[in-house]
């Protein structure tokens, strides 16, 4: 065999190992991969284990860790989100909830209470932005509707308030604070 072909012959075996070594690596990095979402679920029930056990402290911790290990876990964010809402850690449930609406921006829940906390922080505005889009994400969020009505009337804008506190009572006509509201409304003229 001449140089020149056993030269293509060496260049054309390295390139071979090349792409096995590549595909290995593929391979092991979704190996990886899965290791670490497995152990992110585990942080994650031993967290939803903890907030049951109204251990917030460790929830957080293993919430955290949940997401170090897998970066784009929605479900560990809005948790972690929630758990920091009942701390009144307000902006900590502001970020967690809004990393988990870039991770999943259909999330109606997330957008709630997201506007849950913007109404505790005083911030009405966001308070019904967040609300009108997880009634867009959702419109039979009866809740929803209730609290944007709540944000209305500290707005003073009584009209919306009643509508919304209406569109609650059609679709849960259980819901006792949106039909105490209303009474009151009418209670006062409005």
């Amino acid at each position: 065999m001449n140089l020149k072909r056993l030269r293509a012959v060496l260049r054309y075996a390295v390139s071979v190992l090349a792409r096995v070594g590549s595909f290995f690596d593929s391979i092991a990095t979704a190996m990886d991969r899965q290791n670490n979402s497995n152990e992110a679920i585990t942080h994650f029930n031993r967290g939803a284990a903890y907030v049951a056990k109204g251990n917030y402290d460790k929830a957080i911790a293993d919430y955290t860790e949940a997401i170090q290990l897998k970066l784009d876990f929605t479900a560990a964010y809005y948790n972690r989100g929630i758990v920091h809402y009942r701390n009144e850690d307000y902006d900590k449930a502001i970020t967690d909830f809004t990393e988990a609406i870039r991770f999943k921006p259909d999330f109606a829940e997330a957008y709630y209470n997201r506007g849950i906390v913007h109404y505790r922080n005083r911030d009405y505005d966001k308070t019904m932005a967040d609300y009108t889009e997880a009634l867009r994400l959702n419109p039979d969020f009866a809740k929803t509707y209730y609290g944007r009505g709540l944000a209305y009337v500290l707005k003073e804008d009584y009209v919306r308030a009643r509508a919304d506190w209406e569109k609650a009572l059609q679709i849960d006509p259980n819901l006792t604070e949106a039909r105490n509201n209303l009474e009151t409304l009418r209670g006062m003229g409005r």
